[in-house]
């Protein structure tokens, strides 16, 4: 426990106390007060114990690269120095201990110095951010591992995103660690987990993203993905958003509405009707292969509220995204059965004229909410319904 006041040095001088100056140099709250105790103790032609001695003695003294010689000892007495509130303290600490991670060379020292390095990623020096940065990449694989935890586990939003901006900084090994980490953790955690990738605005975190949009096995991380997608808005997203929308409208038509073969036949027959009268329309048609009798295992895979919040998620993110490409693929989805109810929701936002002949194939529908849903959205658009 730190006394109450500053130790009195020249008092602890005047009686020898040479333990009482020890102590001293392990005083936190001023680094004058630790030299002039290092000062002291050269007075009284003290000699350090040990080598914990040692780096206390050389921190005080600011001679931080005579803890490089002292080696393992020295990494305790940086790691609390990392704590000084004068910033040059901290900064020559933190780049004490990543020379000496490159020089142990040992996995846990490694370890150990990355975690103290983490909370210096939002300390309040430029210098002193910029220093913890350097060190975690001395600290090779057990740098990445500990970004990786503070990307996925940190007490704040903040602390997540520095940690995600160093990881895509650092590469695609970096990148590609941290979704290995989220694709070994469980489901309902990684569909947490993407959501931060989303805040971080970073178009890096793309490919990633999509291959968790993409990926059959786990629906509720696949409508985090959709919507991490929206707020990074990279057009790239719009096709994988459009193929995944359809094919969780097939999943949702077939368990929720017992569609044959047969009927979703039909609903191909009416959508080739519309690209043929909009040939705009048909390079996201191509997406459309997905709209299909899903197998056994896609079946599995997702249930009916699955299907809704992904359906619901990757229509948000392609009305976020907007453009042409994004409206093309909701206004074939007013053909969709499944589909219908999301795209419409998107129509008063897009506004494209091109969507009036779904509108009025709507019309006809037995779902009393569709119909005036789809009659607003064509008055909107100046439609006399």
């Amino acid at each position: 426990m730190e006394p109450v006041g500053p130790p009195d040095i020249e008092q602890l001088l005047a009686r020898k106390n040479r333990r009482g100056l020890v102590e001293a140099l392990s005083y936190r709250a001023d680094f004058h007060v630790r030299l002039a105790a290092a000062l002291a103790l050269e007075e009284l032609g003290w000699k350090p114990a040990d080598h914990s001695e040692v780096a206390l003695y050389s921190i005080a003294k600011g001679k931080f690269t005579w803890c490089l010689e002292i080696g393992l000892p020295a990494v305790a007495p940086l790691c609390e120095a990392l704590l000084d509130p004068d910033e040059r303290i901290r900064r020559q600490a933190a780049l004490a201990l990543g020379k000496l991670a490159e020089q142990l060379k040992a996995p846990e020292t490694s370890s150990a110095i990355a975690r103290a390095m983490l909370p210096l990623l939002l300390d309040t020096a430029e210098g002193v951010r910029g220093a913890a940065q350097t060190v975690l990449a001395q600290c090779g694989e057990a740098g990445v591992e500990a970004l990786c935890e503070l990307a996925i586990e940190g007490e704040s939003d903040q602390a997540k995103l520095a940690a995600l901006q160093i990881l895509a900084e650092q590469g695609p090994a970096s990148t590609g660690r941290l979704m290995e980490t989220i694709y070994n953790r469980s489901w309902l955690l990684q569909a947490g987990d993407l959501k931060i990738l989303g805040e971080s605005r970073d178009a890096r975190w793309l490919d990633i993203l999509i291959q968790f949009l993409q990926n059959p096995q786990n629906w509720p991380a696949r409508a985090s993905a959709a919507e991490a997608l929206a707020k990074l808005g990279q057009p790239q997203a719009v096709g994988p958003l459009i193929k995944t929308f359809f094919e969780a409208c097939a999943v949702y038509d077939q368990i929720q509405r017992s569609m044959k073969a047969a009927e979703f036949e039909q609903v191909y027959r009416e959508l080739r009707k519309e690209v043929l009268a909009q040939p705009e329309l048909a390079p996201e048609a191509q997406l459309l292969s997905v709209y299909r009798p899903a197998a056994p295992e896609e079946k599995m895979a997702g249930d009916v509220p699955a299907a809704r919040s992904l359906m619901a998620a990757c229509a948000q993110a392609l009305t976020s995204l907007g453009g042409k490409s994004a409206a093309n693929g909701l206004i074939l989805a007013l053909r969709v059965p499944a589909g219908k109810e999301y795209a419409l929701q998107s129509m008063p936002v897009l506004k494209d004229i091109r969507a009036v002949p779904g509108l009025r194939g709507i019309l006809n529908e037995k779902d009393r909410a569709l119909r005036r849903d789809a009659e607003d959205v064509l008055r909107l658009l100046g439609v006399d319904v």
